[in-house]
């Protein structure tokens, strides 16, 4: 089959199309006909030698896994980014009972393994949803990792409740979320996710006005800058602390002493980027805040016994689609892998609103 490949780390001219194997589906995989894959900060900086944000020459091991970083992210002979798609099921694993041959489904994947901008990947059926029935496979792909990471960092995480009735509605519109830079990809999507199906009150920051008025289409009650100290930019709005806090973006020292004076006491922080600087989590101890560190590829890649809830959030994902409660946002496409390199240079310079989605063409 043909794939976008590389063979060394580096900038898109490592990118390369090749021939490579069609892959082999372990018991419980789906192989899929891609149709189309949406690009993240993943994928360039696996491309340029970093995993997680991690340099592969560090070493890490995973407490009761037999899984070192270096066996996680190493560079294959051939490696396949993209962990961002939709597509056809094209054949099912001896011991898959999830989907059938011709189901259409969208997910992320696992960083562990290879990813789809390829003609097939294959896919462990528990970290797969259902597609949604009236979007695109372009739009469809726009979803998944932002999404997974969004619902894993609000409801798992945060602790967020979905209310099931008017009442919990009420009550959940009495909390107040920030998120950190709520036009990004994983921005968007928990603005969205926030506001219409958790009903809290959202506050969203931006910083250009065309992102501004992106985010507040979303749903967000508030938008603030993130350029500026958050302190000062909630008491524009009135606002002098919050009940949760979702950042997207990297953590500095001062960021994280900022976010301590304004978050509720027993409020929540969540980040999905690691943080390496030393940190001073002592001012939370006063106010009982909860520090979760979220990463969608958990599941993926350590297996735990409810990796299935993967998915369970795809598949409530996929409803929320079709209602229109939420929207996908592929709002840059390409139409061919060939422009891959287009697509990474895109995403790495800070400006693209939404998501970045390539068509399966070669």
């Amino acid at each position: 089959m043909k794939a976008v490949t590389q063979t060394k780390y580096g900038d898109v001219d490592v990118f390369q199309v090749t021939e490579t194997p069609k892959p082999t589906p372990r018991p419980r995989d789906i192989i899929v006909r891609v149709k189309a894959v949406a690009t993240n900060p993943i994928d360039t900086k696996k491309r340029k030698g970093f995993g997680l944000g991690l340099p592969l020459s560090v070493g890490w091991d995973v407490p009761g896994h037999n899984s070192s970083k270096s066996e996680i992210f190493h560079l294959v002979d051939k490696l396949v980014l993209g962990w961002d798609a939709a597509g056809v099921v094209e054949a099912v694993g001896s011991d898959a009972k999830l989907y059938k041959p011709g189901d259409e489904v969208f997910f992320a994947g696992s960083v562990s393994r290879q990813g789809c901008f390829a003609e097939y990947v294959a896919v462990d059926e528990r970290i797969v949803g259902r597609k949604p029935k009236n979007l695109s496979f372009e739009d469809a792909a726009a979803v998944p990792l932002t999404g997974l990471t969004a619902w894993e960092s609000l409801v798992d995480k945060l602790h967020i409740p979905i209310p099931t009735t008017p009442e919990q509605a009420e009550a959940n519109s009495k909390k107040t979320l920030l998120i950190w830079n709520g036009a990004g990809g994983v921005g968007s999507i928990a603005t969205q996710i926030a506001r219409h199906i958790l009903k809290v009150q959202v506050i969203s920051t931006a910083s250009r006005p065309e992102s501004i008025n992106f985010v507040k289409k979303l749903g967000a009650h508030h938008v603030i800058n993130h350029r500026n100290d958050p302190v000062s930019e909630l008491a524009k709005i009135g606002v002098e602390e919050v009940d949760y806090i979702f950042n997207t973006n990297d953590f500095t020292p001062e960021l994280l002493a900022s976010f301590f004076k304004i978050i509720k006491p027993f409020g929540s922080i969540s980040a999905i980027v690691p943080i390496f600087t030393p940190i001073d989590l002592g001012p939370g101890f006063i106010k009982s805040v909860s520090f979760e560190y979220t990463l969608m590829f958990t599941r993926p890649m350590l297996e735990p016994a409810d990796m299935i809830r993967q998915k369970e959030i795809l598949d409530s994902l996929s409803t929320a689609l079709e209602a229109g409660t939420i929207v996908s946002h592929a709002t840059t496409k390409f139409d061919s892998f060939h422009k891959l390199g287009e697509a990474h240079k895109l995403q790495e310079s800070g400006t693209s609103i939404g998501k970045i989605v390539l068509t399966a063409a070669f």
